[in-house]
């Protein structure tokens, strides 16, 4: 390890015990704020909740979820990524509700019936036997317990070329529609509460664009600025096409009433973020 990356490291454990990291606007560029904002600010999570996070990469998100409940667990097939979730942890004080696990969900061996909530933050696109892991998840998954994923569209993308150039550089398998993620999930045996596109507008498609073409990123003004567009368009545009689809679900209680499915929750009903 470089003397520069010893440094990097030294600091970001410091910042992780001062509390100071992750936060929200670690977790990646704009996009990644609001897709984290949106997904749990609305997910009804609770102090005594035992979450799943499904895909967690280097456990930045996972970090974050710790903060508002009992125990969450990280799973991942990149064993690089869950080195780097430990490492990351180490110093967190919610290190004791963390456990990471460098497995495919189906092989994690898991308990049935133990999780409040699963957690994915744009995973399921890249799963090869995903109605596999959906039956896993329904078997994990508390009876009342809830879903809450992202899933890449690129619905308002016409450009042929940038798709393929997406799919090949992120290793997509499969984009979804609002439609398309409500059958897998129905039919893995879930009841869908919610569905909608986000990253609806014009600016949200140019600047992802933008960023599959040519990369590059924004400085942290730059990305609040951003984040707070994305948001306010998000609320205004009324379009049936995202960059992402956000679907919530619920594994059912026997013999209890069905919910009825949210095609697009309306805009006051979504949160005012800072």
């Amino acid at each position: 390890m470089t003397t520069k990356a010893r440094i990097k490291r030294s600091l970001t454990n410091l910042f992780t015990w001062l509390r100071l990291h992750p936060n929200r606007w670690s977790v990646g560029n704009a996009f990644k704020v609001h897709e984290y904002c949106e997904l749990v600010d609305r997910s009804g999570l609770r102090r005594d909740d035992v979450v799943l996070d499904l895909g967690c990469g280097q456990g930045l998100q996972t970090q974050l979820l710790a903060w508002d409940c009992a125990k969450v667990v990280g799973v991942d097939v990149s064993p690089s990524a869950i080195e780097q979730a430990r490492q990351r942890s180490r110093f967190s004080p919610v290190r004791s509700r963390l456990q990471f696990y460098c497995s495919p969900l189906e092989e994690a061996g898991l308990p049935s019936d133990h999780f409040d909530h699963v957690f994915s933050f744009c995973v399921l696109e890249h799963i090869p036997n995903l109605d596999v892991v959906l039956a896993e998840l329904a078997r994990i998954v508390k009876p009342g317990g809830e879903l809450h994923f992202t899933v890449d569209s690129l619905g308002t993308i016409a450009d042929q070329a940038v798709i393929e150039r997406h799919r090949a550089d992120h290793f997509v398998i499969e984009y979804f529609t609002p439609q398309s993620i409500r059958e897998r999930l129905s039919n893995a045996g879930f009841e869908v509460t919610e569905s909608y596109p986000i990253f609806t507008s014009p600016l949200a498609r140019d600047e992802f664009v933008k960023r599959i073409v040519s990369g590059g990123s924004l400085n942290l003004l730059g990305k609040i600025r951003l984040y707070r567009e994305l948001r306010r368009e998000d609320r205004e545009n009324a379009s049936p096409a995202g960059i992402m689809v956000l679907v919530r679900a619920r594994k059912p209680v026997p013999n209890a009433r069905r919910a009825t499915p949210i095609s697009r929750p309306m805009s006051d009903a979504k949160p005012a973020v800072a």
